[in-house]
């Protein structure tokens, strides 16, 4: 039986503790929190981070793993930004092991004495490279010269963090090009998790589900045009964002679109489960844990010829890929494709897909690290 472990304060005080993983915040039940999680509960290890919140589901999810709060964040995106970066550069502790996890997280390597640092690198943050001009856009332009100040310090201490690591896993070859592009250091490629076991294949109710979060780089406004234009086809929405408004004043009058918001992970296995297909198609996904989740539960994904989704993605096997611009008239083009009858002749080829990106697989290929940066041995 799991045993269940408090989630509890700490201070600036000096923490000891032998093999710890380390991770920026718990804010909403997303596949950064869920993989590190994943990780110290098979490692049996703690996890430090700087906050938590109710969405997050940590204490009725994970009663079984140890989490030590660094101290309550700040509910404004720019603000918890700094305050997590500034938090994490003061940490201090005395480890033997550190799994870092997270954009902030491995600011603590400065404070840190640890025999070995092994940083899990789920994308470098997206904010100081490729989309650092679409970021800084849609600040207030009051808050930007601030902004520019407070990049330039952040970028310096990630880049001597990142330097400092002995190891570093990349959650997929797309972002283990990234990191060789922005950082200048080679990495391992460790996929993430999926619980396959909890996914299971349900009839189809007979729409179409969409999980991206609603954020601009995830794009289901794409999504809703293209069902606009199809009345007879059903669009479940399922999440939420900072576009919640916007979205559902776009969907505005096309009955065919339903939002449920954010849902229970039991919820949304089960909207997954009934679903004819899920559609998915963000700009350059770091890997994209949404695609793996529907194929464990047998069902094919429509989704973008673009990163970390096609080391997942088979082609015409487990779902349709469109272009990387996911035009909404191409959207329209493969939920005419993909009917019904099609997508259950993919359940098992979807099903067996998923199982390479099993928890299972994860925890084997990670504990092969770990034990490698642990031995004696030079490397």
């Amino acid at each position: 039986m799991a045993r269940s472990r408090p989630v509890f304060t700490t201070t600036r005080s000096h923490t000891v503790e032998s093999n710890v993983c380390l991770h920026d915040y718990f804010a909403h039940r997303d596949g950064g929190g869920k993989l590190v999680l994943t990780l110290a509960r098979e490692l049996g290890w703690p996890v430090i981070t700087g906050s938590t919140a109710p969405a997050a589901g940590i204490q009725s999810d994970w009663p079984d793993v140890p989490i030590r709060v660094l101290g309550n964040a700040i509910d404004h995106p720019l603000v918890r930004i700094a305050q997590q970066a500034w938090k994490w550069n003061r940490y201090e502790g005395t480890h033997e092991t550190v799994v870092y996890s997270g954009y902030y997280s491995p600011l603590a390597r400065s404070g840190i004495s640890a025999t070995r640092n092994l940083y899990y690198c789920n994308t470098p943050p997206r904010f100081l490279y490729d989309q650092k001009d679409f970021w800084m856009n849609e600040l207030p332009a009051a808050v930007r010269p601030f902004a520019r100040v407070f990049l330039r310090w952040y970028r310096t201490q990630f880049e001597n963090a990142v330097d400092r690591m002995d190891v570093i896993v990349a959650n997929s070859h797309n972002v283990r090009r990234r990191i060789k592009r922005h950082l200048g250091r080679d990495s391992k490629v460790v996929y993430p998790p999926c619980d396959t076991t909890q996914f299971n294949w349900a009839p189809s109710d007979g729409y179409f589900l969409s999980t991206g979060r609603l954020d601009p780089i995830k794009r289901v406004d794409r999504i809703i045009d293209a069902f606009k234009r199809m009345n007879d086809q059903r669009l479940v929405i399922t999440s939420d964002g900072p576009l919640r408004h916007a979205l559902r004043t776009r969907a505005a009058g096309s009955a065919n679109i339903e939002f449920t918001g954010a849902v229970s992970p039991q919820r949304l296995r089960q909207l997954i489960s009934r679903c004819t297909a899920t559609i998915y198609v963000p700009v350059q996904e770091d890997f994209g844990l949404s695609v793996v989740e529907s194929l464990a539960s047998g069902k094919p994904v429509i989704s973008v010829n673009d990163g970390g989704v096609t080391e997942t993605m088979l082609d015409g096997k487990t779902g349709i890929l469109v272009s990387p611009d996911a035009h909404p008239d191409e959207i329209v083009t493969a939920v005419r494709r993909l009917t019904p009858r099609w997508a259950l002749s993919m359940k098992q080829t979807c099903q067996l897909r998923a199982s390479s990106f099993d928890v299972g697989a994860f925890v084997r290929r990670m504990r092969i690290v770990i034990e490698e940066l642990q031995s004696p041995i030079p490397r």
